[in-house]
């Protein structure tokens, strides 16, 4: 009896797992925009409102999927050139800028929801300003539109390679990713007061050499000093 108690128990369990789907997993979808601007002061001048760079040029990388569902991570980074970075300065008088690019499969959503990312980052950062990062997951479950829009905001002078963003699709957003709408791709930026010319691009100043590569250096002509004096001595 106990036999058959267990053949029906395992039976069951059998039946369970054929018949229960696996949980969904989330995917992560990664936009890159890279710059692809010859170093030097990049053509963009504001003229104090938000303002979108139509002379900006830039290569991106979409995810091959072709549609987006709740709790997938929609991942936008805007990267410096191969061996370059950007340089933003404040202008001179004004209180902050705002750097921000956009990814989407429309240029405006009606009747928005927003949410805020999930986290930001920047790489390679330098120079003595200070830089935060920011931006919303603008959507309409209704007609699924949507953007991201990760937004940075930079006091003084900041250097970097790349900002990046993540943003968690929300529930009930269940949408096209590619082909995105031409214009889904974009740059813009604004500053608090006075207008003025604040991106560039730079070559990566020549990193110094880090204190264990120095001390194998060190040991390592010792040891050659060590040996031509026993050469010396032989002779």
């Amino acid at each position: 009896m106990r036999f058959l108690k267990n053949c029906i128990l395992a039976a069951t369990i059998v039946t369970l797992s054929l018949t229960t789907s696996p949980p969904a997993r989330a995917t992560l979808l990664d936009y890159q925009l890279t710059s692809n601007e010859a170093a030097g002061a990049l053509p963009v001048i504001f003229s104090g409102g938000r303002s979108f760079s139509t002379n900006l040029t830039f290569s991106v990388t979409s995810p091959p999927q072709a549609s987006l569902s709740p709790g997938d991570v929609i991942q936008v980074d805007y990267l410096a050139p191969a061996g370059l970075q950007f340089l933003f300065t404040k202008p001179t008088g004004a209180s902050s800028a705002q750097f921000e690019f956009f990814v989407g499969n429309a240029p405006g959503v009606s009747n928005a929801t927003t949410v805020g990312p999930q986290s930001t980052s920047v790489t390679g950062q330098g120079g003595s300003g200070t830089i935060t990062g920011g931006g919303v997951f603008v959507y309409n479950a209704g007609d699924a539109a949507w953007f991201v829009e990760p937004s940075f905001s930079v006091t003084g002078t900041v250097s970097f390679t790349e900002l990046s963003a993540q943003f968690v699709v929300p529930a009930g957003l269940n949408a096209l990713l590619t082909p995105l709408e031409s214009g889904a791709f974009g740059i813009a930026s604004s500053l608090r007061t006075n207008p003025g010319s604040f991106l560039s691009l730079e070559a990566i100043p020549n990193a110094a050499p880090e204190p264990g590569t120095l001390a194998v250096l060190a040991v390592g002509l010792v040891g050659l000093a060590l040996a031509r004096r026993g050469r010396r001595a032989l002779q």
